[in-house]
């Protein structure tokens, strides 16, 4: 599991791509609407698998096996899932890319933000 800091930008990106994809109710056509909600959470979940590996390289002395082919099945997923989601179902790639850019978003509002301290001795 990411570390705090990670976690706390990780909410912080849901929390920016549920507020967009609510926005994009009242203010885009449904097509768009749906871009936004799934560009939110197609870019949730990128980040928080990109986190997931970089944690791991960084804590383990050797590099875990097989950690370059971990990143492109990342990446083969990643796109599979965008081309699907754009090509196959339709989603509107102006509110998939506006959804995705929850991540730039929460990343900036994360790093703004005080670190949590972790109470010790409790």
């Amino acid at each position: 599991m990411p570390n705090a800091k990670t976690r706390q930008i990780l909410l912080i990106t849901v929390l920016i791509g549920a507020l967009l994809s609510l926005m994009s109710l009242f203010v885009l056509e449904g097509r768009h609407a749906g871009g936004v909600l799934s560009g939110a959470a197609v870019g949730s979940v990128n980040f928080f698998l990109i986190a997931r590996m970089v944690q791991r390289l960084i804590e383990s002395e050797t590099p875990p096996r097989g950690l370059v082919a971990r990143f492109i099945a990342k990446y083969l997923f990643v796109g599979v899932a965008i081309a699907g989601l754009i090509l196959a179902l339709g989603v509107s790639p102006l509110g998939f890319a506006l959804g995705f850019s929850n991540v730039p978003l929460g990343v900036v509002l994360g790093g703004l933000l005080p670190e949590k301290r972790e109470k010790q001795g409790q």
